[in-house]
């Protein structure tokens, strides 16, 4: 029909409707189909993420036993013990938290060496999707891309020194995304489903991990006070004032509960704070936060952090985090100490912002007071304020972004951000190419299953990542050295069951990193001269014509967390 019949036809018109405008859809067929082109791509996007990320874990970090160890809770969780019943564990068990991702995993594939890749591999991905979710909030067109393109360029493109914190399992990356997830939740400054959902995660976290006081739960309190600053309303801050106190409850009702079901017993752990250490992990976060970011390097053996042309370019990075983190503070203060109330038309998206404000300073506090030694290892505390100095720079380049009305200026933006961007992309490709950490419990382990050695003891390190490593054909249990010099069950990260009416066949421990008075010395004492000693690298096996028993020893008594001042 032609648009002359159509004005004719007064019927028709009627029933077509009024035409509608231009570039506007006639159905909404049209935007269905969009809505799920967009889902497909942030799923293909995010399974790409998780295989680049992998890739890169692989060629950063070797296995540890720590790793090992909450693979394993995995493993116990999947077999039905959800409390981790029998097990002995520090503050930082990770139950509730990463050991759930663990335990679905092995659902899937099994016990196998490679989820301690993926999983940290997974919940970086998530941490980096919930990440690019809350910069984009109120922002939308070409701030919104441009808010995702700093996550990604900070966060899905790390540097060295950030690739071996953020993918290092278990690193405090699940908790991380636990109270990013809680932030969420708390975003809108009600009481409603997400309120809800904030208090089970602090409360998921807390059980798991301590460290989201100082950057979840603490946070809450300092934003709620500040909400109610900001709009001279005690009701303003109630929500995230009230979520934190709440999953502290939670978490105490849970453990509760999981006690009288039989759950793991929480080891001994004291934490000495010193003055003098205190300002030396002050001198260190220049230096731990800018290698993270891809500035300098963190010094520790074996690790550089690229090319000097590739750190030029990772200042651009630093700058960002740094001015996201400096405009957060500014409008924090502004809006607490303006001499009027907050002016009720304007958004909150301000409530975000000072929540991850806050979660950078608590965590830089984290850092500097439970550091116990300058050990480079410790700066795995400050990976939360670097996810969350990355989002506000992100929300800062957004806004920014979103800004400009030159065309011209636009365009020379997007030029100097695709170059920065490309430069993190090369690094990052080169990352992925790297020789593959050595890995020698491998070849331990082959060793030991080629002689019929399936169950043993020694030290830590090379236990339970020996009994992964072999996909649990070989199951190694750690044991340390009592006052007497006699080895007993080591009663941190292991299971009771493991040694109950066990019979060993071998003892094995790491000649070049002594560990806990675990050695051929103590293991004589205990079980008397070995018929056989076979050397595996720098690995010492001895093997007894009888079979081993080990004492599990006292249970662990006194406070979970001891703190002293010195």
């Amino acid at each position: 029909m032609s648009d002359l019949a159509v004005e004719s036809n007064p019927t028709e018109v009627a029933r077509l409707g009024p035409p509608a405008p231009d570039g506007a859809p006639l159905s909404d067929g049209p935007r269905r189909g969009a809505a799920a082109v967009l889902a497909t791509g942030w799923v293909l996007g995010a399974c790409l993420l998780v295989w680049l990320l992998y890739l890169a874990a692989v060629h950063a970090v070797a296995g540890s036993a720590d790793n090992a160890t909450v693979l394993l809770e995995g493993q116990a969780i999947s077999h039905g013990n959800l409390a981790l019943g029998g097990w002995s564990l520090s503050l930082d068990s990770f139950w509730l938290v990463d050991a759930l991702f663990y335990g679905a995993a092995v659902v899937v594939t099994g016990l196998h060496p490679g989820l301690m890749f993926f999983v940290p591999a997974l919940l970086a991905a998530l941490v980096i999707v919930v990440a690019v979710l809350i910069a984009r909030r109120d922002s939308v067109g070409r701030a919104g891309i441009a808010a995702t393109a700093t996550v990604v360029a900070l966060l899905a493109l790390p540097g060295p020194d950030l690739a071996y914190y953020l993918l290092q399992g278990p690193w405090h990356i699940g908790t991380v995304l636990w109270c990013l997830l809680a932030f969420l939740g708390l975003s809108s400054g009600r009481f409603g489903w997400g309120w809800v959902a904030a208090v089970l995660l602090l409360a998921c976290a807390l059980l798991g991990d301590l460290l989201i006081v100082g950057f979840g739960i603490l946070p809450s309190v300092a934003a709620g006070i500040a909400a109610m600053l900001r709009s001279r309303r005690w009701r303003a801050g109630a929500a995230p004032i009230g979520a934190a106190l709440a999953s502290v409850a939670v978490a105490g009702a849970i453990r509760a509960i999981a006690s009288l079901a039989g759950t793991f017993s929480l080891v001994n752990r004291n934490i000495v704070v010193r003055l003098p250490r205190v300002a030396a992990n002050v001198g260190h976060l220049p230096n731990r936060v800018g290698a993270m970011l891809g500035v300098g390097a963190i010094p520790f053996k074996d690790r550089g952090n690229g090319a000097l042309a590739f750190q030029v370019f990772h200042v651009v990075g630093l700058v960002l985090l740094c001015a996201g983190l400096l405009a957060g503070i500014v409008a924090l203060g502004g809006g607490m100490f303006r001499a009027r109330p907050f002016p009720p038309q304007i958004g909150e998206s301000w409530r975000i912002d000072d929540l991850l404000v806050f979660g950078v300073i608590g965590d830089l506090a984290l850092f500097v007071w439970a550091s116990p030694s300058g050990n480079f290892e410790y700066a795995k505390y400050l990976t939360a304020a670097v996810v969350f100095g990355a989002i506000l720079a992100a929300r800062l380049v957004g806004h920014g972004v979103g800004r400009i009305r030159s065309t011209r200026r636009l365009a020379l933006v997007a030029v100097a951000g695709a170059i920065v961007i490309g430069a993190f992309a090369v690094e990052f490709e080169r990352e992925l190419v790297q020789p593959v950490p050595p890995q020698p419990t491998i070849a331990l382990g082959r060793f030991l299953a080629a002689h019929g050695l399936h169950v043993g003891v020694g030290d830590y390190w090379s236990s339970s990542l020996v009994t992964v490593e072999t996909d649990g054909e070989v199951a190694v249990r750690p044991v340390e050295a009592n006052a007497s010099g006699h080895l007993i069950r080591f009663d941190r990260q292991s299971s009771v069951d493991w040694y109950r009416g066990t019979r060993f066949q071998f003892f094995v421990y790491d000649t070049a990193q002594p560990w806990h008075g675990v050695n051929a010395m103590s293991a004589t004492a205990s079980f008397g001269p070995p018929d056989r000693t076979y050397d595996v690298g720098s690995y010492r096996v001895l093997v007894w014509p009888h079979r081993l028993s080990v004492p599990i020893g006292p249970p662990s008594t006194g406070s979970p967390l001891e703190l002293f001042f010195r």
